[in-house]
């Protein structure tokens, strides 16, 4: 994802590429809630 307005879409976060980018923390959050849930299970 590029803004092209310069991070006014983003929630005036910086560029992408200085911060970790949201699909990237979101799939670190569902990959530690799947952990959470099988051990939840097991």
């Amino acid at each position: 994802l590029h803004p092209s307005g310069g991070g006014g879409e983003v929630g005036g976060l910086p560029e992408v590429g200085t911060v970790p980018e949201p699909a990237t923390l979101g799939l670190m959050a569902l990959g530690l809630a799947a952990l959470a849930l099988r051990r939840r299970s097991a």
